[in-house]
Order: structure tokens, then C-alpha cells, then sequence
């Protein structure tokens, strides 16, 4: 009887494959089944940015300023996500992994729009607070002001 053209393990064949004479044994090979993490988890809540100063020397034109930058950022924030939330929403990608992708990025999305008009508020409830208590608004470098009466 003639023997299979079967390498055996020391022949550097089939792994887990052993031939002797009248036998032939196999063994699956070890595998690793571990999935890694596809995903970071999510955190949902945005951190808070600190307040700004209650007593600081700025001027009503540098708040102005700065009011309209941050709206620019908030626009920004609040569009940024969009092209992507429609793409999902056209059917971009179909799967369940895509449902969830879908969500988190929805979700992402209100956080940055969120994210982006917390600055509005900020700057808009300073310069709310100097027109109630009666601050001049002046600027907070030295304006020489026009003499009454002159």
C-alpha cells in the first residue's frame, strides 16, 4: 500500500498534520477568536468651558468682536457635521453598523452645534450684564473725550 503524497509535520507541511505509517492525525490549529474594539466609546457630554472673568477690563468693542467671531464658529460647529448626517440619511451606507455610525454621528452633531453657541451665550450675557448695570461701555485703552461746553 502506497502512502499519500502528505508532507508530514516535520516536513514543515500542513500545520497539525501528522502521518505515520497506517495513521494520519490532524489538529486544528490554535486560533485566535479575540475581536479587538472596532470603536472608542463615546463620550456624549461635551466638556465646559470655563467662564470667563467677571471683572475684567474689556472693552465693548473687543466683546462686539468677539461676539461676532463666535458666531461664525458657532456656524461653523453647526454645519460642519451636515454633508455627513445627509449622506447617512441617503443611504450612504446600509447596515446595521451603519444605524449605529448614524446615530453617534447625529448625535455628534447636535454636541457641536451645542458646543458652538455656548461662546454666544457667554458673550452675549456679558454685554447684557454691562448694559443693566449701567457701565459706559467704554473702550479699555485711554480715549481722550471732547470737552463740554468748549
Amino acid at each position: 500500500m502506497s502512502q499519500p503524497d502528505v508532507p508530514d509535520s516535520a516536513g514543515g507541511g500542513y500545520d497539525g498534520l501528522r502521518v505515520q505509517p497506517g495513521v494520519v492525525e490532524w489538529s486544528p490549529p490554535e486560533l485566535d477568536l479575540h475581536v479587538p474594539e472596532l470603536e472608542p466609546p463615546i463620550v456624549l457630554d461635551p466638556p465646559t468651558p470655563p467662564e470667563p472673568p467677571q471683572d475684567s477690563q474689556v472693552s465693548r468693542e473687543e466683546l462686539e468682536l468677539a461676539l461676532e467671531r463666535a458666531k461664525l464658529v458657532a456656524e461653523d460647529c453647526a454645519t460642519i457635521l451636515q454633508p455627513a448626517v445627509q449622506a447617512m440619511l441617503d443611504g450612504a451606507w446600509v447596515s446595521r453598523r451603519a444605524d449605529e455610525f448614524s446615530l453617534a454621528l447625529e448625535e455628534h452633531a447636535r454636541m457641536a452645534t451645542s458646543a458652538g453657541a455656548h461662546p454666544v451665550r457667554v458673550i452675549e450675557h456679558a454685554l447684557d450684564q454691562r448694559l443693566e448695570t449701567g457701565d459706559p461701555l467704554q473702550p479699555g485703552v485711554f480715549m481722550p473725550q471732547p470737552e463740554v461746553g468748549s
